[in-house]
């Protein structure tokens, strides 16, 4: 009789804990719910913002507003890690087309992406932050002279990314690459690409990732290596 009062008094606590588990869960997916709220209302609101401005006449206004909430709408992905390499470029042009209407850098971009690539399944914002480098540490103060380029292609072995950069500045590509391996020692610096790096890893494995190099002819080429995949 002990030993089956003892199993039943573990038979008790497993569902005790089993419940518990069930009901943070639970408790989980609805804050989580509840966050998506405030950026859903977010875009929603500046959609409507955008078409006031536009019938108001403020044009360029209507557009950089048009643009935050292609940002907005792209970054929530109703909830999914993985979003087309379209998709994803969408958000980075509107992205780069913020920082030139915002601060008039007068900088070119050139998009040249393989249509063959475009249906490819990537993690969300990983192009926007070697873009926001490219420009910040390379083309900013080179005003119409600074030039980035956006370039997509099948390869072999998956696809391939980069963006490359006419930017002037000494960079310690060594340094980078310990930053990216985790092996520099600062929580802070260069959080950006170390987070593109940890996410494409953890969707694909360590033979994948970012990495930077030099640019034949001066600037600075940021590459992703990701392999095929495609939504089922």
């Amino acid at each position: 009789m002990h030993s089956v009062y003892g199993m039943a008094g573990r038979l008790n606590s497993l569902i005790e804990d089993r419940y518990l588990l069930e009901i943070k869960q639970k408790e989980a997916q609805l804050q989580l719910l509840y966050q998506q709220i405030n950026p859903h209302l977010l875009y929603n609101t500046l959609e409507s913002i955008y078409w006031k401005s536009t019938l108001e006449g403020q044009s360029e206004s209507g557009e950089m507003i048009k643009e935050l909430a292609q940002l907005m709408r792209i970054g929530l992905s109703r909830g999914r890690d993985l979003i087309t390499l379209e998709e994803e470029l969408a958000h980075a042009k509107a992205y780069t087309s913020l920082q030139q209407k915002r601060y008039e850098y007068g900088f070119s971009v050139a998009w040249d992406v393989e249509e063959g690539a475009l249906a490819n399944l990537i993690p969300k914002i990983v192009i926007q932050p070697l873009i926001e480098n490219a420009i910040l540490h390379g083309v900013r103060n080179m005003g119409e002279d600074g030039e980035i380029a956006v370039i997509a292609s099948m390869t072999e072995s998956g696809v391939e990314i980069r963006v490359e950069d006419n930017g002037y500045k000494e960079t310690d590509y060594e340094a980078i690459a310990r930053l990216l391996e985790g092996d520099d020692g600062s929580a802070g610096a260069g959080y950006g690409i170390r987070n593109v790096q940890q996410r494409i890893r953890l969707q694909f494995g360590a033979e994948y990732g970012l990495s930077y190099r030099a640019r034949k002819g001066g600037g600075t080429v940021a590459r992703i290596a990701l392999p095929v995949k495609r939504e089922l």
